[in-house]
């Protein structure tokens, strides 16, 4: 089992819980990303979760709050909304809109789910070589490839398996994969199945033999189970006919599982409330034998 915190994404450029709230003031005053001007919705955005933010001071002196914590203001508003409060009605919902465009904005790993070589800085490469180097030890081992369990929303994860298995490095490799099955074990989101198909790109002035993915099925896929905890960028907030992506987020704001708002309480998000995915989490999560944990700044899952 490979277990993931928030700092296995912050070279991705993702802030850290602790100055998560600050980059979005920052998005609220500034009004740019990477030095450009940023979309008009996204300005409203980042304003109404400021103002929201700063309307939260009146608890100073009724609670032990730091509103400079992202886990403090979400518990708050979540407590609210399960109050419903109609003062309170739509701000969580503003306030995780704010949340995922904070985490798309900020993240440097880019993958717009075509098949074509794309450009991917030096710097993120691990990201990429993290699947590369996976594939290679469970082949030469003869071992499954390990269940990941992710802490973080964002799809940094998602798209360096896009950026290795679009290309030209899987050939490379050498690797005998000719299909993968992303799993998330989560009900709103079907698995994603994609067969591996040999192509040619052209590099340079000459064309250079790579992979391609196509939606598809066969008999013997490489099966890869994500449990991602806290919810994902691409989680609908219910079971959709909308056609769902691996590598995009959801036009709706950032979904935490939906069974019940309890799951935000008392921090952040504990474990998401479909009772299949819970049992499944809990179950890999007993087993734990042979584990990795990279960037984790917290745990405050409880199973």
């Amino acid at each position: 089992m490979i277990i993931l915190g928030a700092g296995a994404s912050s070279r991705a450029g993702i802030p850290l819980m602790a100055v998560f709230i600050e980059k979005m003031w920052e998005f609220s005053v500034r009004k740019q990303v990477n030095g450009e001007p940023m979309l008009p919705d996204d300005i409203d955005t980042f304003q109404k979760a400021v103002e929201i933010k700063n309307e939260l001071d009146s608890y100073h002196g009724r609670a032990l709050f730091d509103d400079r914590n992202l886990e403090d203001i979400l518990s708050i508003l979540s407590f609210n909304e399960i109050n419903l409060s109609t003062r309170s009605k739509g701000k969580l919902f503003l306030f995780t809109k704010a949340i995922s465009r904070t985490i798309e904005l900020t993240c440097q790993v880019k993958h717009d789910g075509e098949n074509k070589i794309q450009n991917l800085d030096l710097s993120y490469w691990p990201y990429r070589n993290f699947w590369m180097n996976l594939f290679i030890f469970c082949t030469r081992h003869h071992k499954e490839v390990p269940t990941i369990i992710s802490l973080n929303y964002d799809l940094v994860l998602e798209r360096g398996l896009f950026h290795f298995l679009i290309g030209t490095l899987l050939p490379a490799t050498k690797l005998p994969i000719q299909e993968v099955k992303i799993d998330y074990h989560y009900d709103p989101v079907e698995y994603f199945q994609y067969i591996i198909k040999n192509t040619k790109y052209d590099i340079g002035s000459s064309k250079e033999t790579g992979t391609m993915l196509e939606r598809g099925a066969t008999d013997n896929p490489l099966r890869i189970e994500i449990l991602k905890l806290h919810g994902s960028l691409n989680f609908p907030r219910t079971k959709t006919k909308e056609s769902l992506s691996l590598v995009h987020p959801v036009n709706t704001p950032l979904s935490f599982p939906q069974s019940s708002i309890r799951c935000l309480l008392p921090n952040l998000l504990r474990i998401c409330g479909q009772q299949p995915f819970r049992d499944f989490a809990q179950q890999k999560m007993s087993l734990l034998l042979d584990t990795v944990c990279h960037g984790l700044t917290f745990i405050c899952s409880t199973f």
